[in-house]
C-alpha cells in the first residue's frame, strides 16, 4: 500500500467539460485500489508555480510516490518558460521530492490548429527536455506525446474541443500507462 500523489496541471486535475473533476483521480484509484491516491494538481500550473507549492502540497504529505506532470502550460509562449528553464525547474522539483519517489510524465500532445503557438515541434523540444531529466535521474518516464500520437486521430479521439484537455478516452489511456509505470516502480524497489 502506497501513498501516491498526482502533481500536475489542469489535465491531472481532471479538467473535463469546462470544470475540474475527479475523473483522473477516480481512474487511478480504480487501477490502484490498495493505494491512497491524492490529487495535488492545480489548473493552469507551470513548473514555476509547482516550485512554490511542492513543499506544502507534496513533500509535507510524505508520499511514497509522486507522478509529476507539468509542461502543457510551460510551453505556452505567454508563460516565458524556455525549454532550458523547464528542464531546470523539473530537476529542482525532483530534487525536492527525491528522485526515488518520482515518475515523470512528458508534456502531452495538443492540437496546433486550435492552439497555434503550441505546435508539434515546440512540444517535442519540451518532451526532449523532460526525457533528458528522466534519464539523468534514472526515473520511470511516461512518454505521453508518443503515446498520444500513436493513436488514430488524436485531435478528435483524445482532445476536448479546446484542443488541449483530455477526453475520457485519453484519461483511460493516460491512467493505463501511468499504472504500468507504477508497477515498474514497485518492481524496482
Amino acid at each position: 500500500m502506497a501513498k501516491i500523489i498526482l502533481f500536475g496541471d489542469s489535465i491531472f486535475a481532471g479538467y473535463h467539460n469546462g470544470f475540474t473533476s475527479s475523473i483522473f483521480k477516480t481512474k487511478m484509484q480504480q487501477l490502484c485500489p490498495n493505494d491512497t491516491i491524492v490529487n495535488a494538481s492545480v489548473p493552469g500550473a507551470t513548473t514555476t508555480d509547482a516550485l512554490g507549492w511542492v513543499n506544502n502540497l507534496v513533500v509535507a504529505e510524505e508520499p511514497d510516490l509522486v507522478i509529476l506532470f507539468f509542461g502543457a502550460n510551460d510551453i505556452s509562449t505567454t508563460n516565458y518558460i524556455t525549454e532550458t528553464i523547464y528542464q531546470n525547474q523539473l530537476q529542482a522539483l525532483i530534487d525536492q521530492i527525491g528522485a526515488s519517489k518520482v515518475i515523470l510524465v512528458t508534456p502531452p500532445y495538443s492540437d496546433s490548429r486550435r492552439l497555434g503557438e503550441r505546435n508539434l515541434a515546440l512540444i517535442q523540444n519540451y518532451v526532449t527536455s523532460a526525457e533528458l531529466v528522466a534519464k539523468q535521474n534514472n526515473l520511470p518516464c511516461v512518454a505521453l506525446l508518443d503515446i498520444m500520437l500513436a493513436e488514430k486521430n488524436p485531435d478528435q479521439l483524445l482532445l476536448q474541443p479546446d484542443g488541449i484537455h483530455f477526453t475520457e478516452v485519453a484519461y483511460d489511456l493516460l491512467a493505463g500507462h501511468i499504472f504500468r509505470a507504477i508497477q515498474r516502480w514497485r518492481d524496482g524497489r
